[in-house]
């Protein structure tokens, strides 16, 4: 069984990975060694993944994996799951994203068919005009604060409000 822990702790970052028996052996002498029994540096999180999964890391805790929402069957529109996809490939916002981007992380979630590629410029201009996404130039993306904050909505359940499909 393959394991991946990652951990930041202050501005220290520890990533194992290999066999479960040897990661978790491995990080606990690393978090000895490095943080000491008796520290008060407080640990974030220390949350295995396995392979397939997102990496534990602070940030990527605080959101459910891909996997976990289609596994799930969230009921939301094509438009909004590619609003999720950009924000989980642009590191939750942070960074920007292509339409070659989004082919991928449909690729990765075995979600990808003819119909949502064909709909995927089109899904990305509504999203453009309902002010989730801003237009970098004809390839890149940015997420805005309104699209970061209906992810996180969508992400807690919350059904859609009026972005005037």
């Amino acid at each position: 069984l393959k394991m991946k822990i990652k951990q930041i702790i202050e501005n220290v970052e520890i990533e194992v990975e290999g066999e479960e028996k040897f990661v978790k052996e491995e990080f606990e002498k690393l978090e000895e060694k490095y943080i000491g029994k008796n520290s008060d540096i407080k640990i974030k999180s220390l949350n295995p993944s396995k392979e397939d999964n997102i990496s534990a890391d602070s940030q990527e805790c605080k959101y459910p994996s891909i996997r976990n929402l289609i596994i799930k069957q969230i009921s939301i529109t094509e438009k909004e799951w590619v609003l999720v996809h950009a924000f989980y490939k642009t590191n939750f916002g942070k960074n920007s994203f292509s339409r070659e981007d989004i082919l991928e992380a449909y690729k990765e979630t075995n979600r990808l068919t003819d119909g949502r590629t064909n709909n995927l410029t089109n899904n990305l201009a509504r999203l453009v005009k309902a002010d989730y996404l801003t237009a970098l130039n004809d390839k890149d993306f940015l997420i805005t604060d309104k699209g970061s904050k209906r992810v996180q909505e969508i992400l807690s359940g919350k059904p859609e409000g009026g972005d005037n499909e």
